[in-house]
């Protein structure tokens, strides 16, 4: 005989009370929406270029490449700004992927708990400085030598011409490093691409007026003049250290809270 449907409530009423429970990120809000409102992605192994189940260590490899070439600090005042949202969503995603039960979680749910190590609050910048304590601006200045005509250079340089469709005004905000003096280069590279049928001839690109670039060129120019003038340049490693030592004291409980998580405390000797 047929089993009856009715032991089964319970059942299905236990699924939906855990279901209910289970938090949903917000469109408007939250680490996936900034995820995937500046990287155009919710998944976040995808950010990092790292598959799934990669370990901890290429993990924080992934994130030390991408932070080198993300850092605020080594992009013209134009792309500050862009550059500042990348690194700091960049940053709490590495948070999230060093610890394990928010990784099970994200792994499992595909939600995430933003919860106070997750604030914009926070200083990331600091952060970085304390997972890569002997990296200086030289150090960052001797990454970007190497990643100039890289295949991850050509490769970044293709993803964000076929995502804005050839507008140059868009790449130039969102392309790391760029620089209008090298924009004969990166339009080499990419008549190189087209030539070769592995990206489409935009129009946008393809048949973009004089007049419009020279006004971009304009633009770069005012901004970097801005720069100069405001002294910004004068001496970054001092202004770097001097915001360090600023900033110590309200970074204090986030350091505290990194070593609580992640440092096992060492193992007190006893004295007779």
């Amino acid at each position: 005989p047929e089993r009856p449907w009715y032991p089964w409530v319970p059942h299905f009423v236990n699924v939906y009370k855990i279901l209910s429970c289970i938090p949903v990120p917000s469109k408007d809000m939250g680490l996936l929406a900034d995820c995937e409102r500046i990287f155009g992605s919710t998944d976040i192994y995808k950010l990092l270029d790292v598959p799934k189940d990669a370990s901890p260590t290429a993990i924080k490899k992934a994130y030390r490449r991408l932070s080198l070439l993300m850092h605020p600090d080594r992009v013209n005042a134009v792309q500050k700004q862009a550059a500042t949202q990348k690194f700091q969503v960049l940053s709490k995603v590495y948070v999230l992927l060093s610890d394990s039960e928010k990784r099970a979680v994200y792994d499992e749910t595909g939600c995430v708990d933003d919860d106070e190590d997750l604030s914009n609050n926070k200083d990331w910048d600091a952060y970085w400085r304390i997972i890569f304590p002997n990296i200086t601006v030289a150090d960052i200045d001797r990454f970007m030598l190497t990643y100039r005509g890289s295949p991850e250079e050509i490769e970044d340089l293709k993803k964000r011409y076929e995502e804005h469709e050839g507008d140059f005004d868009a790449i130039s905000e969102c392309l790391i490093g760029y620089q209008f003096d090298e924009e004969d280069r990166y339009r080499e590279i990419l008549n190189d691409l087209i030539a070769k049928e592995e990206i489409e001839a935009y129009p946008k690109f393809t048949k973009e007026p004089k007049k419009k670039r020279n006004a971009r060129r304009d633009r770069f120019l005012a901004e970097a003049k801005e720069v100069a003038d405001s002294g910004a340049m004068e001496d970054l490693a001092m202004a770097l250290s001097k915001r360090q030592r600023a900033r110590e004291e309200s970074f204090n409980s986030l350091i505290d809270n990194i070593e609580a998580r992640y440092c096992k405390p060492k193992k007190k000797k006893v004295t007779k």
